[in-house]
C-alpha cells in the first residue's frame, strides 16, 4: 500500500511539472571543465548522542560502567526515597533530581555531621544550551544566602552570581527540618522550619531548569521529596543515583568510590532480606535466536545473583551466578531469551539479605559478537554509504579524548562524558581501524591540544620542570608539550612498528602491523583560542609530527559558519604558517530555512574565497577539508540541500575533502536532531539527507564536464567516468514549482536511467514510515533525439547514461 500511495504521489508530481518552466541545456561530454575528488563523500564519526556505544558499537546496556552519575558524590537512596549525602572534607557535590519551572517543591532536610552549606537549587541548567544559570539556597552555619548565577559559558564559563543573605540555618542538630520553595515566574519564595525567609523577585532569573540537592563540607539527609507543577499536579523526582539505573526491591543503593573496578565508581547494593538489586527499563530488544553475550564484574557477600530479561512482568531470560568473593569477579552471561521484545527490561538482582558490587557490565547479540562489535544492520547502513574516509573521534568529543584509555582489555578502558552519553570508549582506535577497513573507509583522527569548549584553551596537566623547560623555547604555553606527546604517542600506536613503545603495546593488543594512518587533524572548532596562538601551537604539532612519520598529512583546524566562529583564524592559518599544513577545515551548518541556493551559495562564496586565499599563500597546494557540513533537521529539506551542496563541492575544485554530521543518533537524543542515521535499539531510518548522499555518491564520476545554456531554476552538475563509458546528470529542483527539462540530443548519449527522490518540504521518513522519502526510478521520456523529463517541485534526481565503451 506504501508503494502505491508513493508511486501515486510521484505521478501527481511528475504532472504538475508539466505545466511548469522549460529549461533547455545540453551536455557536452568532450568539454572537461573539472576535476572532482571522491574525497568530497566522506563523513564524521563522532562519538556523541550514543552514536558509537549503543549505536554502531554493538553495546546493549547504558552506562555500563555506571560512571554517568545524576548524583556526584557518596551519595546512598534507599526504597522510601530517603537520600543522604557524605560531604565532609569535600567541595560541592550534586544531584539534580528532576526538572521544575512554576510549582512547589518540598522537603524535609535534616544535617548530620560538619557545618558547611546544604544546598537546594531550583532552575539549575546546568550547561545546557551553553548556560550556567541556576538559582541555590545555601544553609550553613556562615553562609545563609539565595544565590543566583547568570551567563553563556560560550563567553562566560564562569557565572556571574548574585547573593542575598537570610536569617536562619538549619542547625546541626539531628532534627528533620520541612523546607518549601514556591516558584512563579521570575518570583521565588522560601520557607525554612515554617518560616518565610524569602519572597522576592530574582533578576535575570532562569526560565527553566533542575531541581538539585546537595552539600559542600558537611554531611545532610532528605527526605519526603515532593514536587507539583502550578496546577498541583505531580512532577516525579528521578533519585537514580547512576543514570539509566535504578534501585529495585527492599533495600538501599550507594556510590562506591573507594573500590571500584576501575575509573571512579562503583554500585554498591545493600539488600534488607528482600529481593533487592537494579534495573535498566527498555533498552532491550530480544530475538529469540539471537541471544545477548557478555559478562559482568560482582564482589560481595551475595550467595547469588540473578541477571534477567524481563517482558512486563515475565522474566523472559534469566541466569544465577555465584557465590560472589570479596573480590572482583568476572562472570560470563549468554542470556537467551524465550520471546521476541522490541523493550526489555535488565534486572540485576540479589534475593534475600545481602551486599553486592556491581561494575563494568557489558551485553551485545551474538549477531553483534560475530560482526566483529559492530550492529549488523547500523554497520551496512554505514557501509551502504560507502564514505570516502571517516573523521574520528570527534568533533569536540576529541577535546578530552586519551587513546590510551580506549586500548587493551574492554573492563579495563576509562571513558569520557559528553553529548548526553558517557561512553565507555569500547570503541577505540583498534576498533575504529577495523571499521574503516570494513567499509573502505580512510581514516581521519583528531588529536587534542588542550582546547575546552567550556575554558577556551586551557592545558590543564599536572606540569613538571621538564615540562616549563620544553615549553619556553618554543613560547608555547605550559602544558602544550604534554598533550604533543600525547599526540606522537597516539601517532606512534597507529604508525609505528613493534620496535617502537606503542607499536609493541599494539602488538600486544593483536595488531601486529602498522595501520598507516594518513590523516591527522590538529584538534576541532578552536574558536574560542586567539587565532595566532592556536596556529602557533598547531604548527608545532605539525612539525613534530611530521618529523616522526614524513608520510602523514596535517589538517589544520579553520573557522566555523562564514567566519563566525573562530573569525580571522583561516586567513591566519593560511598566510602565518599555510607551509606547515596540506589541509584547512573550515565547518558550516546552516538553518532549515536555506535549504536552496541560497544557503548553498552562501558558503559557497565563502570557499571560493578561502580558495583564493590559498591559491595567493606560500602554499599554493593546500586543500579545503569541509569537515563538517549539514542542514538543521530530518525533513525534505536536507534532502535538497545535500544534494545542492554536493553540487557545490563537485563544482569547487579546492576541496578536496568534505564529511557531513551527524552520521549516527539516537532518536532519544536531547539535541543536534540533523542526523543521515536514525535509530533505537533494534530500528532505524534514512533521513533524506541520507537517501540523496547515497545516491550521489552511487553515481560519483570524476571529470565535470560542461552544460550549456542556461540551467536555472536548477541546480545541476554533469559527469562522465574517465572512459567515457558513464555519464550522469545531478538534478535539485528547490522550488516549489516543477520544471520541464529538455536535454538536447540526449538520446545519443546513450542507455537513460532517471532517479528521482522527491516529497512535501516537512515530509520525512520515521520508523513508523521509513520508506516516505526514497530514491524511485521514473520513466525517460523522449521527443525526437531530445530527453524530456519533469522534474518535480522540491525533487533531487540523477540521470545516468551507459554507452557501449567508446
Amino acid at each position: 500500500m506504501k508503494k502505491i500511495l508513493l508511486t501515486a504521489w510521484a505521478a501527481a508530481a511528475l504532472l504538475t511539472a508539466q505545466a511548469g518552466h522549460e529549461t533547455v541545456v545540453s551536455i557536452d561530454r568532450q568539454n572537461e571543465v573539472g576535476r572532482i575528488s571522491e574525497g568530497v563523500y566522506g563523513f564524521l564519526l563522532e562519538h556523541l548522542y550514543h552514536s558509537v556505544s549503543n549505536g554502531l558499537w554493538g553495546e546493549c546496556v547504558w552506562n555500563r560502567s555506571f560512571e554517568e552519575l545524576q548524583a556526584q558524590g557518596r551519595w546512598t537512596c534507599n526504597t522510601e526515597g530517603e537520600l543522604t549525602l557524605t560531604a565532609r572534607g569535600e567541595s560541592l557535590r550534586l544531584f539534580r533530581i528532576g526538572k521544575l519551572r512554576n510549582g512547589v517543591l518540598r522537603l524535609d532536610v535534616r544535617r548530620t555531621g560538619g557545618d558547611g552549606d546544604i544546598i537546594i537549587g531550583v532552575r539549575d541548567q546546568h550547561r545546557e544550551q551553553m548556560l550556567t544559570n541556576r538559582v541555590f539556597l545555601r544553609l550553613g552555619k556562615n553562609d545563609r544566602s539565595i544565590e543566583s548565577g547568570t551567563g553563556w559559558i560560550w563567553h562566560t564559563p564562569v557565572a556571574k552570581v548574585t547573593r542575598h543573605a537570610l536569617p536562619q540555618a538549619v542547625s546541626r542538630s539531628s532534627c528533620w527540618t520541612p523546607v518549601e520553595i514556591v516558584l512563579q515566574d521570575n518570583r521565588i519564595s522560601v520557607r525554612v522550619g515554617g518560616q518565610l525567609l524569602v519572597d522576592r523577585e530574582i533578576a535575570d532569573c532562569p526560565k527553566d531548569g533542575a531541581v538539585t540537592l546537595g552539600a559542600v563540607q558537611c554531611d545532610v539527609a532528605f527526605r519526603h521529596i515532593r514536587m507539583t507543577d502550578e496546577t498541583g499536579k505531580e512532577v516525579a523526582a528521578n533519585l537514580n543515583l547512576s543514570r539509566h539505573w535504578h534501585l529495585i526491591g527492599q533495600g538501599k543503593t550507594s556510590t562506591d568510590y573507594d573500590t571500584p573496578l576501575n575509573q571512579d565508581v562503583a554500585l554498591r547494593v545493600v539488600g534488607q532480606g528482600r529481593r533487592v538489586g537494579i534495573a535498566q527499563d527498555g533498552k532491550y530488544y530480544l530475538r529469540r535466536n539471537d541471544p545477548l553475550e557478555g559478562s559482568l564484574f560482582l564482589k560481595g557477600d551475595a550467595k547469588q545473583i540473578k541477571v534477567q530479561l524481563v517482558s512486563g512482568r515475565q522474566v523472559v531470560g534469566e541466569q544465577t551466578v555465584g557465590p560472589l568473593t570479596d573480590r572482583w569477579q568476572e562472570y560470563s552471561l549468554v542470556l537467551a531469551s524465550a520471546v521476541d521484545c522490541h523493550d526489555a527490561t535488565l534486572h540485576i538482582v540479589c534475593e534475600g539479605r545481602g551486599t553486592f558490587w556491581v561494575d563494568q557490565l557489558s551485553l551485545m547479540h551474538r549477531s553483534s559478537v560475530a560482526n566483529g562489535g559492530y550492529r549488523p544492520e547500523l554497520a551496512q547502513a554505514v557501509g551502504s554509504l560507502r564514505p570516502v574516509s571517516l573523521r574520528w573521534p570527534g568533533g569536540s568529543f576529541s577535546e578530552h579524548y586519551r587513546f590510551e584509555y580506549g586500548i587493551g582489555p574492554q573492563h579495563r578502558r576509562r571513558g569520557i562524558l559528553r553529548w548526553d552519553d558517557f561512553d565507555p570508549l569500547s570503541f577505540g582506535t583498534d576498533e575504529f581501524i577495523a571499521f574503516c577497513r570494513r567499509v573502505g573507509a580512510e581514516p581521519v583522527i583528531v588529536v587534542p591540544i588542550g582546547y575546552h569548549n567550556y575554558a577556551g584553551y586551557a592545558p590543564d596537566s599536572v606540569l613538571t620542570a621538564h615540562d616549563r623547560a620544553a615549553a619556553a623555547p618554543a613560547g608555547l604555553p605550559p602544558g602544550t608539550t604534554d598533550w604533543l606527546q600525547r599526540a606522537l604517542d597516539w601517532l606512534e600506536y597507529c604508525n609505528g612498528d613493534t620496535t617502537t613503545t606503542w607499536g609493541r603495546q599494539r602488538a600486544r593488543n593483536g595488531h601486529p602491523e602498522p595501520y598507516g594512518v594518513k590523516y591527522w587533524e590538529i584538534d576541532n572548532e578552536v574558536w574560542k583560542m586567539e587565532p595566532r596562538l592556536y596556529v602557533g601551537i598547531a604548527r608545532q604539532f605539525s612539525m613534530a609530527m611530521k618529523q616522526k612519520d614524513p608520510g602523514i598529512k596535517i589538517v589544520g583546524c579553520g573557522c566555523g559558519r562564514l567566519g563566525v566562529e573562530g573569525a580571522g583564524l583561516d586567513s591566519i592559518l593560511i598566510s602565518d604558517a599555510g607551509r606547515h599544513f596540506d589541509y584547512i577545515s573550515p565547518h558550516y551548518y546552516q538553518t532549515i530555512d536555506k535549504y536552496g541556493d541560497d544557503g548553498v551559495e552562501e558558503y559557497g562564496r565563502y570557499l571560493d574565497k578561502l580558495a583564493a586565499w590559498i591559491a595567493n599563500s606560500e602554499n599554493p597546494q593546500m586543500k579545503i577539508y569541509l569537515s563538517e557540513w549539514n542542514l538543521d533537521g530530518v525533513d525534505m529539506r536536507t534532502g535538497l540541500f545535500a544534494g545542492g551542496f554536493l553540487n557545490r563541492l563537485e563544482r569547487t575544485p579546492a576541496v578536496e575533502m568534505a564529511a557531513p554530521a551527524l552520521l549516527l543518533r539516537h532518536i532519544s537524543a536531547p539535541g543536534w536532531n540533523n542526523s543521515f542515521i536514525n535509530f533505537d535499539q533494534d530500528r532505524w531510518f534514512a533521513a533524506p539527507n541520507y537517501v540523496v548522499f547515497r545516491l550521489w555518491r552511487d553515481h560519483y564520476l570524476p571529470r565535470r564536464v560542461a552544460i550549456r545554456g542556461d540551467g536555472s531554476p536548477l541546480n545541476m552538475v554533469a559527469t562522465t567516468s574517465d572512459d567515457g563509458r558513464e555519464m550522469c546528470l545531478k538534478v535539485v529542483n528547490a522550488g516549489a514549482d516543477g520544471v520541464r527539462l529538455r536535454i538536447k540530443n540526449g538520446r545519443s548519449l546513450g542507455n537513460a536511467l532517471w532517479e528521482v527522490v522527491s516529497g512535501g518540504l516537512k515530509d520525512a521518513n520515521s520508523m513508523e514510515q521509513p520508506l516516505r522519502i526514497r530514491a524511485e526510478k521514473m520513466p525517460v521520456s523522449y521527443d525526437g533525439q531530445d530527453i524530456l523529463i519533469n522534474i518535480p517541485a522540491y525533487s533531487a534526481s540523477v540521470l545516468s547514461w551507459t554507452t557501449a565503451a567508446r
